[in-house]
């Protein structure tokens, strides 16, 4: 039985040599197991030392895997990712075995698979994993008799994109509990066993989806950006997506400033009662900032629509505004936050797991990073253009600490400026142009100058390109 390239086979039989917990070899791995989010193969040294489990190469699995020692529960992995082995940590402590009913969804028959675990309790993450199918396509799947078989939760089915060929759903308790749980992991293994063949691959990288992946994915149409300004001059639309404890705020305060000046690992209780406050704080000068924003918004363009999906509906919104945002996201809320990021010039969001699904609709995406996450700030998004420049101009990484004049500026430029900005950057007009495209271009600056003289010229004037 021939292993394709960029698979790994754990059925009938794993064949892995893991890397060992110090990076320093590698181990013959004997089984494999999924009870929850987690990939993991098993392991035996031969000179009597501790079975481990580790990741298989899979996602983080790739670069930086995890691993955990089975007798004393010792959790290892990159420094960076503390809160991934905090909670592989508490998990293996809470390990239970509870009974799981997978249930089969059928689109064509599968013998031999490829299995992806989308198994993820942050929904950016489950997302993103489970539209990387669409980087397998390169490995001609169906050339080696293969289909893709998903794991995942009923809130994803309505995602799933054309390629997979069956889907286990799991119930959402089980995956989002983050449990280790060895009933799921048995659920899986009896799946599998009815296979002849089964496959992992191994992808890392995240998803880059063209706007017809998208719409394939979920049937729903992301922004026409070859209609933007034809849109603005109709109303131009802003989104804003809403999440109380991840906030858009300079961390400035005196709670941040108290929190700073803790030792780390030490007085646990004080900090946590610090970062309550510190969240409350960062909650009400977000909610602030919104409104600045949307009003100086509103005054440079009246007819604007200026919307806030999300979390979080204590503090109320002006009426004038359209307000999407719930307690509790569900399968319907963020659908209806997608259809309204495909009808947005612009997406505004603090950097999130909350924010990775809408990111795939919009014209253009405003990404406001907080410090913690500036080391990988295209994480939770997703690009949908071929075009470097235009990818550049459409997608903006700020810090938090951005003022509401400062962003209205960047949002302004870019409702204003991408008509022109696509002809003037996008590969597809680099080279010299034919009279019909000569004349193309200056009719539709003229017109896009034309909706500018409509507005306020004292408020718009500095942030309008030629």
């Amino acid at each position: 039985m021939t292993t394709p390239p960029g698979l790994l086979r754990i059925h009938p039989q794993l064949e892995y040599n893991a890397p060992t917990p110090d990076g320093k070899g590698k181990i013959r791995a004997t089984e494999w197991c999924m009870p929850g989010l987690w990939n993991f193969a098993k392991c035996a040294p031969a000179d009597g030392g501790n079975a481990f489990f580790t990741e298989l190469p899979f996602s983080m699995g790739v670069q930086a895997p995890s691993s955990i020692d089975a007798v004393t529960g010792k959790v290892s992995g990159p420094p960076s990712q503390h809160w991934f082995l905090d909670n592989l940590a508490a998990a293996w402590r809470e390990r239970l075995t509870k009974p799981v009913e997978i249930t089969v969804v059928k689109r064509r028959p599968v013998k031999r698979a490829v299995l992806i675990n989308c198994l993820y309790p942050w929904w950016g993450d489950a997302v993103n994993i489970l539209w990387r199918v669409n980087q397998l396509r390169a490995s001609k799947l169906a050339e080696h008799g293969l289909g893709i078989v998903m794991l995942i939760t009923p809130a994803m089915q309505w995602l799933l994109p054309p390629d997979v060929d069956e889907a286990w759903v799991v119930p959402d308790g089980v995956s989002f509990s983050r449990k280790w749980n060895d009933g799921l992991d048995a659920a899986i293994h009896a799946k599998v066993a009815q296979l002849e063949e089964c496959f992992m691959p191994v992808l890392f990288q995240p998803t880059r989806m063209s706007p017809e992946e998208v719409l394939a994915n979920t049937g729903i149409t992301p922004f026409p950006r070859e209609q933007w300004l034809e849109r603005l001059k109709e109303k131009p639309v802003v989104t804003l997506m809403y999440r109380p404890d991840r906030c858009w705020s300079p961390g400035t305060s005196l709670w941040h400033k108290l929190e700073r000046l803790l030792p780390r690992g030490r007085m646990g209780r004080l900090r946590l009662k610090l970062s309550k406050q510190q969240i409350e704080a960062d909650a009400n000068t977000q909610y602030g900032q919104v409104i600045e924003l949307a009003n100086i918004l509103r005054q440079r363009l009246p007819k604007i629509e200026f919307a806030v999906c999300g979390t979080g509906t204590k503090l109320p919104l002006p009426s004038w505004m359209k307000d999407m945002r719930v307690d509790k996201p569900d399968a319907k809320s963020n659908r209806a936050s997608c259809e309204q990021c495909a009808r947005s010039h612009v997406f505004v969001s603090v950097h999130g797991s909350h924010m990775t699904l809408p990111s795939a609709f919009p014209g253009a995406t405003i990404n406001l990073v907080p410090p913690m996450m500036w080391w990988d700030p295209a994480h939770c998004w997703f690009l949908t253009t071929d075009d470097i420049c235009e990818a550049m101009f459409c997608n903006r990484w700020l810090p938090t600490n951005t003022t509401p004049r400062q962003l209205a500026d960047i949002v302004t430029i870019q409702l204003l400026n991408f008509p022109i900005n696509r002809f003037a950057y996008h590969h597809r007009y680099a080279h010299p142009l034919t009279e019909a495209e000569l004349e193309q271009v200056r009719a539709m600056n003229n017109a896009r100058h034309e909706f500018a003289n409509t507005l306020d010229a004292e408020e718009i004037s500095y942030l309008l390109a030629p």
